[in-house]
Order: structure tokens, then C-alpha cells, then sequence
């Protein structure tokens, strides 16, 4: 089989890396091709993938920053579905999205987790305010946090204590998504090392992709579960996702899969981490065989 493609652009990455992470099947709990949630379906998933990549495009060409483009991104996007899809991917993508843009494809994961922690660390308290407003209009859902609660906190607090974007997040407890963007991608690189360990036993992307959020849910407490269900649930829901991984069989997945559908159990920012896992994949190789 030829490869997908040759390289394409750190912009067309992320999109891809939105279509390749809601196509895969089952991942128990979420909405992928096989099965629509109530008020979320698969083509509101694949609508919010391609309207996202204008805003991504203007990170890669530097005319819009980090939070800007978040804020883009997440406007276009709800714009256009009148739903909240991917505020926590666009968080992690976005970062990863300028740093490819400032290194040479194809490259390692490490390198480009690293780098996205450096041009995080670069952003000032404007790129706080602009993810600020892409939450408020996003109508996602997160934890609570003690110092400048991202469901309470004002613009005026922000620009009055200078926090900055990497110091902001740093902030947040029991949320994966902010600690990557904090500690440099630890989740997504160990997602796009299981990808690749799978890619290498010969398993298709799909069942590569199906494994490492499996082990992604085994590994971290979801935010979304424990804002909605609280951490007992949340725990109990990595439990359940390792007894799965000591099978690693399709099968198991969609039996975990009917459990948490029908108990109303999204693990919404596990599927994030999967889709900047995707990316870091994505990134490092000049093909992809499907």
C-alpha cells in the first residue's frame, strides 16, 4: 500500500489528526463512527475537524498566536455546529501546531513535545485572556481549580496578575489537558508510543489508535468524568479500561464501550490526549500506512 502521503503541513496535521482520532472504533464512551452520542454525532466531529484548520493555519503562519488561534478555532467551530467539539483538543494541538512549524518534518515525538513546551512557555497573558473566551463560548465543562478557576475568573484578574499561559495551567488540578500543556505532552508521548508499538506488531491504525486510548483511559483519571461523576467514577473507569488492555482485543473494548454509553460516561479529555498523541505520530514519519 503507497503511503497516505508525503508530509503535509503542521496545519493539515491537526485536522487529520481530529478526523483520524473521532474515525477510530470503539472508544468506550465517546462518539466515533459507529455511534452518535445524544446531543454530539459523528458529523458534528467531522465538521468541527475541517472548519478548525483556517484558525490552525494562521498559527503555522504566525499570524495568530497560541490563544488567539484556540479562540479561532473554537469560535469556527461552534459557529458552524452550535456545539462544543474540541476545546481540549485545540488546546493541546495548537501549541504542537506553531512548534512543527518551527522545526523540520518529519520529527522525532520528544523533540516536538519539547518544543511545544517552549513556545508555551513564550506565551504571554493575552494568550491567557484568548483561551479564556474560547472556553466561555465553548460551553465545555472542566473541574474546579482553587487559584483563578477557569469557570470563574475575569479577563480584568488576569491581566491585573500578568498569567501567563504555562504559569495558568500549571495551576489546575485534575486536569490531564492542562498538565501537558504544563509539563511538555508526558500523556501524549506515552499515547504515541503505544501507536507506534502497535503500528510495529503489525495492527492497523485503527487498532493502534483504539489501544493507546484504552491505555490512555487506564493511565489518567478524566477531567469530564470526575467534573460530571466525580473521582470514585473516574477511578473506577481506569480500572475497567486495564482489565480491557490484559486482552487488548477489540471485543473487550466494545464491551467497555456499551458499559459507559449507557451509563452517560464520556471520556471527553482522554479523547484529546488520543488526538495530540495521533499528531505526535503524524509528525514523526513521512507516511502512514493505513
Amino acid at each position: 500500500m503507497p503511503a497516505m502521503y508525503e508530509i503535509l503541513r503542521p496545519s493539515e496535521l491537526a485536522a487529520l489528526s481530529l478526523l483520524l482520532e473521532v474515525s477510530a472504533t470503539p472508544k468506550s464512551g465517546n462518539v466515533d463512527r459507529d455511534h452518535d452520542h445524544e446531543d454530539l454525532n459523528f458529523q458534528h466531529f467531522l465538521i468541527s475537524s475541517i472548519s478548525s484548520l483556517e484558525a490552525f493555519k494562521a498559527v503555522e503562519e504566525k499570524k495568530a498566536g497560541i490563544g488567539e488561534g484556540i479562540y479561532l478555532a473554537v469560535k469556527k467551530s461552534v459557529g458552524v455546529c452550535r456545539k462544543n467539539v474540541h476545546f481540549g483538543s485545540f488546546l493541546l494541538l495548537t501549541p504542537l501546531i506553531l512548534a512543527a512549524s518551527e522545526l523540520t518534518l518529519p520529527v522525532s515525538p520528544e523533540k516536538l513535545a519539547s518544543k511545544g513546551l517552549e513556545v508555551i512557555k513564550k506565551c504571554g497573558v493575552e494568550d491567557s485572556i484568548y483561551v479564556l473566551r474560547a472556553y466561555r463560548i465553548s460551553g465545555a465543562r472542566v473541574a474546579r481549580a482553587e487559584s483563578y478557576d477557569l469557570n470563574e475568573v475575569r479577563e480584568d484578574e488576569l491581566r491585573k496578575a500578568g498569567l501567563k499561559l504555562h504559569e495558568w495551567m500549571s495551576f489546575a488540578e485534575d486536569n490531564i489537558v492542562a498538565e501537558e500543556l504544563s509539563k511538555g505532552y508526558p500523556a501524549s508521548l506515552k499515547g504515541c508510543r503505544q501507536i507506534e508499538a502497535m503500528l510495529e506488531k503489525g495492527y492497523s491504525f485503527n487498532h493502534a489508535v483504539v489501544y493507546a486510548y484504552h491505555f490512555l483511559l487506564s493511565e489518567y483519571r478524566d477531567p469530564l468524568i470526575v467534573a460530571k461523576f466525580g473521582r470514585d467514577v473516574a477511578e473506577l473507569v481506569m480500572e475497567l479500561a486495564g482489565e480491557c488492555l490484559k486482552t487488548g482485543s477489540i471485543e473487550a473494548f466494545k464491551e467497555l464501550d456499551r458499559k459507559l454509553i449507557s451509563s452517560g460516561i464520556n471520556p471527553g479529555s482522554i479523547a484529546d490526549l488520543t488526538a495530540s498523541s495521533i499528531y505526535l505520530v503524524l509528525a514523526s514519519r513521512k507516511g502512514l500506512k493505513l
